[in-house]
């Protein structure tokens, strides 16, 4: 435990340390700094990092809709951290890749306590490469991680209390520069492209650079006549905002972060040990931290409350023979809102970002920089679980087995295209011209299909589906595991395992569809001949 809280680390993330294991490999981590790709950000023995089981105390301690961490807790909270990186036993499943099980501290007889605080600080950060080569001086930041631990005994040699605390405050902006379009283009413009830019007025004015016509033309390039080729040469077309959000200049989003560990254990006597652990995370990632616009109303954070319960009764029936039975809850809440405005398309000049000199140009709606990504997004994940393992020792064999049965709720909202994708152009020069015209190139928005299925025709008007699902499903394991020592030289560890993980449904199962296949000889006409069906009305009777 002392040698885990006093190794260096950045941001005292205790499954930082996976990489000190071998046969890992870091994988790239969000710098939205709130969740790795997959996993916990590692390929453990060369397999996908989604291949990781994430443990707390043994028991899950992962997000199942994208397969990170479920939830941190504090440095100082940590008894012990464990990377199994191959040939683990019977009693680990649900991944291939690796095991990460973190255990957590309990008191003792005497009183031990830490107080602490870490800081950094821009004074002692050098500004980045792409700053410096846009003249962007550096962003400031102040992050601040500071907590306590304390525990020690409420009965000696019986009762046993342990708590950590531990609160993240970062404070950091950056001045982002944006090309947007003039008052003098929609002058110039269709009364289409007025009204829908007169709905959106801009946060912060044009102050920076200005680019004319023949500015645009020549530095993107562009040939052949258009409507904005045809305008004046010296007409302003874009100008640069210049407006600060808080952003990650080095020291992790701008946040409001605290996680609690809270334990207790019990000598209920000689043959029965019982305790519970509570493990809450809370963190508040500020406006703009997640999607970011020079518009008005379109700037989001992120909030993320989650609960980890457990409950642990061992009891040693004899020498011999021991049961150890686990209890476990787990609630995730993230959630990405929008912001002060309502749903509306997301305007892009093309379908990938535009830059001119350098500088990304901005249209009004969501996440102008992320084509096709979606918010609103998220929703509480609930995970019951239930472990009994026994320990049996007979001659030179010692075995352990039992089973796990797990329940996952995962209650989501993913507006997919619920703020629709409207695209002006596949290129440059065509989206200028549509912009000035008032024309859309493509238009992609969710709707309620009203029972039709793809293939089939929707009379208009049309309206939103429902974003929101509440999926189900239920998990369990079965395992045995013989270490044998056959000589005092050598062991055999046998063991067999099976796992089933069930077909996931909706609470409401008028909700779930698929694809289902049709008659015929081949796999060609098999495809031919079916179609998207509901699920509970399918050849099958389920999603699959």
């Amino acid at each position: 435990g002392n040698q885990i809280r006093e190794l260096p680390s950045l941001t005292r993330n205790p499954y930082d340390f996976v990489t000190l294991s071998g046969n890992v490999a870091p994988t790239d981590v969000n710098t939205t700094n709130f969740t790795s790709t997959r996993g916990a950000g590692f390929a453990i023995n060369g397999q996908r990092p989604s291949s990781t089981n994430i443990l707390l105390d043994g028991g899950e301690n992962v997000n199942t809709f994208d397969t990170t961490v479920g939830q941190s807790v504090p440095l100082d909270s940590v008894q012990e951290f464990r990377v199994i990186t191959s040939n683990f036993s019977a009693e680990y499943g649900r991944a291939a890749g690796g095991i990460i099980n973190v255990a957590t501290r309990a008191g003792t007889n005497d009183f031990h306590g830490t107080l602490y605080e870490f800081n950094r600080v821009a004074r002692f950060a050098s500004n980045d490469f792409n700053n410096n080569a846009n003249g962007v001086p550096k962003g400031n930041f102040t992050r601040n991680q500071f907590g306590y631990s304390v525990g020690g005994p409420v009965v000696r040699d019986k009762f046993f209390f342990f708590n950590s605390t531990e609160w993240t405050r970062v404070r950091s902006r950056e001045q982002v520069i944006n090309y947007v379009p003039t008052a003098q283009l929609f002058a110039a413009s269709s009364t289409a492209t007025q009204a829908f830019f007169n709905a959106f007025p801009l946060g912060t004015p044009i102050s920076g650079n200005v680019l004319s016509v023949s500015d645009v033309i020549a530095r993107a390039g562009l040939t052949g006549t258009s409507a904005f080729t045809s305008l004046p040469g010296t007409l302003p077309a874009f100008g640069q905002v210049l407006y600060n959000i808080p952003s990650d200049v080095g020291a992790g989003l701008p946040q409001n972060t605290y996680q609690i560990v809270s334990r207790f254990d019990w000598n209920v006597s000689d043959k029965t040990q019982f305790y519970g652990r509570h493990a809450l995370e809370s963190q508040n990632f500020f406006v703009g931290t997640n999607s970011a616009s020079p518009y008005q109303g379109f700037n989001t954070g992120v909030e993320v409350f989650n609960n980890n319960i457990l409950l642990s009764l061992t009891h040693t029936f004899s020498p011999k023979l021991v049961s150890q039975t686990k209890v476990v809850y787990n609630r995730l809440n993230q959630q990405q809102p929008l912001g002060a405005q309502t749903p509306s398309p997301t305007l892009y000049l093309r379908p990938q970002v535009t830059r001119l000199s350098n500088f990304l140009v901005a249209l009004p709606g969501y996440l102008p920089f992320n084509p096709g990504s979606a918010i609103p997004f998220g929703g509480p994940q609930n995970l019951l679980q239930v472990y009994q393992d026994f320990n049996t020792t007979l001659g030179d064999h010692q075995w352990r087995y039992g089973g796990t049965f797990i329940h996952i709720q995962d209650n989501r909202t993913f507006g997919a295209f619920q703020t629709a994708v409207a695209t002006l152009g596949s290129n440059l020069g065509a989206a200028l011209g549509n912009l000035v015209t008032g024309q859309l190139a493509q238009f992609q928005s969710a709707i309620d299909p009203r029972g039709a299925f793809p293939g089939q025709t929707v009379t208009l008007p049309v309206g939103p589906p429902n974003f929101s699902r509440s999926n189900r499903y239920n998990e369990f394991a079965l395992y045995i595991q013989d270490n044998w020592r056959a000589r005092p030289n050598l062991t055999f560890n046998l063991g067999v395992r099976y796992d089933y993980f069930g077909v996931q449904h909706n609470k409401n199962e008028a909700l779930d569809s698929n694809f289902y296949f049709g008659s015929g000889s081949t796999l060609a006409e098999r495809v031919r001949n079916g179609s998207v069906q509901l699920a509970q009305s399918s050849p099958v009777g389920g999603l699959w």
